[in-house]
C-alpha cells in the first residue's frame, strides 16, 4: 500500500491495489491496472469491468454494468424508437392486467397494465438513439 501525504494542502491518498495508481483518480480500486484502459469509457477499468461493452457515457454502477433505466426495453442504455416498438406490443389497456414477464419495464407507473399512464411516463424517458438516458427520468 502506497501513502501519499502532504500536509500543507492537507492532502492523503491511498493505493490500495498497488498499481501506481492512487485511489483518488483510479478506475479499479481493488484490481491492478496501472494502464487505466477503459475501452468503454464508462469510467470503470477494463481490469474490473464486470460490463465491458456498455454505450460510452452511461451511467453505470461500480462494477461497469448498466443503471436500470426506466422504458430501456432492450437494456442497450438509451430509450429510443426500439424501445418504444417492444412497449407498443406491451400496450394492454387501462385495468387489464400485463402478466407477461418480457413487458415487466414497461409497467412505468408500477400497477398492473400497461396504458396511457405508462405511455406518457415512457415518453418522458425518450433519449433517442445511442444517447444514453436518464436513470433517474421518472417523477
Amino acid at each position: 500500500m502506497i501513502f501519499v501525504a502532504d500536509m500543507g494542502a492537507y492532502e492523503f491518498s491511498i493505493d490500495n491495489d498497488q498499481d501506481g495508481i492512487l485511489n483518488n483518480v483510479d478506475n479499479c480500486l481493488m484490481t491492478p491496472n496501472p494502464d487505466q484502459e477503459d475501452s468503454d469509457n464508462d469510467g470503470v477499468g477494463d481490469a474490473c469491468d464486470a460490463c465491458p461493452d456498455t454505450l460510452a457515457r452511461a451511467q453505470v454502477d461500480e462494477a461497469g454494468c448498466l443503471m436500470p433505466i426506466p422504458g430501456d426495453l432492450d437494456h442497450d442504455s438509451d430509450v429510443d424508437m426500439t424501445d418504444f416498438g417492444r412497449f407498443q406490443t406491451c400496450l394492454s389497456g387501462f385495468a387489464v392486467a400485463q402478466n407477461d414477464p418480457d413487458c415487466a419495464g414497461a409497467r412505468l407507473d408500477n400497477d398492473s397494465d400497461v396504458d396511457p399512464q405508462d405511455l406518457a411516463l415512457f415518453t418522458g424517458c425518450m433519449s433517442g438513439a445511442n444517447v444514453p438516458a436518464d436513470p433517474d427520468c421518472l417523477p
